[in-house]
């Protein structure tokens, strides 16, 4: 069984794709960091024609590499940004013992069912939620069924709300573990 960590949401395709650009940002970095630390052992060379070649040659990286300087401040802005949400994904990511129960009685009931889908508000009076707060508690609830996509299928209902069922793999596992 895969860990909820490794299951892609919408957040974590976005925070992807700011990963690859601040990737390439800060390998544009490590471009300007060499062009700048290779030369100086040149510059402190004996032959005096060795440290001018040496100079000008950090001149004419200097003045092209200026640009890609000043957005260091940005690219560290991203990464405390990016780290932020990392933070609250991981944090989001991990279900206290109230929840981890009710996906375990949320399978059994699946599974007693024969995978057959049950509807969000089905689901809500089988996990025994107070009525006047049923809605509100199934709402959460299927937030977490979409942070599992590798266990829960979501599908909008033809009257109208939303369903859940196991997918077939999970199924598959369930049904394995239990002989």
């Amino acid at each position: 069984m895969a860990s909820p960590a490794s299951a892609p949401s919408i957040e974590s395709l976005s925070s992807q794709d700011q990963i690859a650009a601040l990737v390439a940002r800060i390998e544009k970095l490590e471009a300007i960091i060499e062009l700048y630390i290779s030369p100086i052992e040149e510059i402190f060379s004996d032959d005096a024609g060795v440290r001018t070649a040496a100079r000008r040659a950090v001149a004419k990286k200097i003045e092209r590499g200026t640009d890609a300087l000043d957005q260091i401040p940005e690219i560290r802005d991203d990464l405390d940004e990016l780290n932020s949400k990392l933070d609250v994904l991981a944090h989001k990511r991990k279900p206290g013992k109230l929840t981890k129960n009710r996906l375990k009685k949320t399978d059994r009931l699946l599974m007693d069912n024969g995978n057959r889908p049950i509807s969000y508000s089905q689901m809500a009076r089988l996990q025994e939620f107070k009525q006047k707060y049923r809605d509100q508690d199934m709402t959460k609830l299927g937030h977490v069924y979409e942070q599992y996509p590798d266990r829960y299928e979501i599908r909008g209902s033809k009257f109208g709300g939303k369903t859940i069922v196991l997918t077939r793999q999970y199924f598959k596992n369930l049904t394995e573990g239990s002989h």
